[in-house]
């Protein structure tokens, strides 16, 4: 009979100490937070599958919007995701080196891009040892040149031009091939 009264009473009295209840909250966050992680971490741990599974569904029933975000980030970050796109490339042939630095790597596109601009002229980073035939994904092996003479060069390999070798079994067999130690 009296359900609505106090249901307005309780809100009311929530939302009078709602700034009071915020400091505790706040306060006891403050003063357990090595705990509270340990809790998520083992809580994480514990769930991993059913957590895994609920990001999978999220991401299904939201993918557009995600696709939309990933075009918009890509637009907003051209050379970021230039290097994103070439790293992925490299870890699936096994030719990124210790020594690799995207942070050069990025700052190379950003180049490219700004000559491109300038000379209203199309001009690519090239891999001077091609990631195909066994050359490094490193800041070493990358140069920029004209988008004409990139496509002329293909996976060709040119020693005068120097450039780093990867560390993987393309490496060593295009090497053995062509007498190179």
């Amino acid at each position: 009979k009296n359900k609505e009264k106090i249901n307005k009473r309780n809100r009311e009295r929530y939302y009078l100490n709602y700034e009071e209840s915020l400091k505790k909250i706040k306060a006891y966050r403050e003063e357990n937070r090595e705990q509270i992680r340990e809790q998520q971490k083992k809580y994480r741990e514990d769930n991993r599958e059913y957590l895994r599974d609920k990001k999978k569904k999220h991401y299904e029933n939201n993918k557009e919007h995600y696709r939309a975000k990933g075009r918009e980030w890509r637009r907003k970050n051209p050379d970021k995701a230039a290097v994103s796109d070439s790293r992925k490339k490299a870890r699936i042939l096994e030719a990124m080196l210790p020594t690799t630095d995207e942070k050069l790597i990025e700052k190379i596109h950003r180049e490219r891009r700004k000559l491109s601009k300038k000379d209203n002229k199309e001009y690519h980073v090239d891999h001077i040892i091609p990631l195909s035939i066994g050359g490094a994904h490193h800041q070493d092996n990358m140069r920029i040149i004209d988008a004409k003479e990139n496509i002329a060069k293909s996976n060709k390999y040119i020693p005068e031009l120097g450039g780093v070798w990867a560390d993987n079994t393309l490496a060593r067999e295009t090497k053995k091939k062509l007498g190179i130690k």
